[in-house]
């Protein structure tokens, strides 16, 4: 298994909020810890220099690097299929989340951190519990190649594809869910101020209705007088 950290985010274009989060994620919170712990500074996917199309990067990484962490503030329907793909091959990941913004689905298991990058004293508590997690995590990786060395080639199976099948189309329902309820709530509003145009019968149906049932009577000479006229 590779030694690389990989960070995945949504990274948006140059001067983007997200391009702008996401560094300085990496520059004051991830890059210190990893600086502290040995390590090289975490990879990002727009700056890795590659021939290689992007999607098989990405999936090279998820697949080989010995820690992911998995930024997922803004809800990115891409970092949610790696992190999806990730958690399928049971390999260790670190989840963050803005303290301002929901985790979708539940996370808690993962040691999902919540981070601030407005409060000194909170990025500091942040940095200290990135490093707590990842000497947890090493601990575990140590342990796992000394008793079985991963085989990445070998360690996708069509048992892992199921699973990682599965948990992508969780996500996926979760995030058309998302949309579903904005749209119901836009169709709501829609249809309180619009409503389609009657027919001539329906209209007529509308007016006569009520007075046929105060005057049954009236219903009979209505009959009549189609009778009358129809038969001219």
């Amino acid at each position: 298994m590779s030694k690389n950290i990989f960070f995945v985010s949504p990274i948006g274009s140059d001067d983007s909020p997200e391009r702008k989060r996401s560094n300085q994620l990496m520059k004051f919170i991830i890059n210190p810890v990893l600086k502290s712990l040995g390590y090289d500074e975490a990879i990002r996917v727009d700056a890795v220099n590659e021939i290689d199309n992007i999607d098989a990067t990405v999936i090279r990484h998820l697949e080989q690097d010995e820690l992911v962490i998995v930024d997922m503030t803004g809800h990115n329907p891409n970092v949610f299929y790696e992190f999806g793909y990730r958690t399928a091959l049971n390999l260790p990941l670190i989840p963050f989340i803005s303290e301002d913004d929901d985790i979708p689905f539940d996370v808690t298991t993962l040691r999902t951190i919540k981070y601030s990058l407005n409060d000194l004293e909170k990025t500091e508590s942040v940095k200290k519990k990135l490093a707590e997690t990842i000497r947890s995590l090493k601990t575990e990786i140590d342990n796992v190649e000394k008793d079985a060395p991963l085989k990445t080639n070998d360690s996708i199976s069509a048992t892992s594809l199921l699973s990682i099948q599965d948990k992508l189309d969780e996500i996926i329902t979760l995030i058309n869910k998302r949309n579903d309820d904005e749209i119901d709530k836009i169709s709501e509003q829609i249809a309180k101020y619009s409503k389609p145009a009657l027919s001539d019968d329906a209209q007529m149906m509308q007016t006569f209705m009520p007075m046929l049932l105060k005057n049954p009577d009236l219903a009979d000479n209505l009959s009549r007088l189609s009778d009358k006229f129809g038969n001219k």
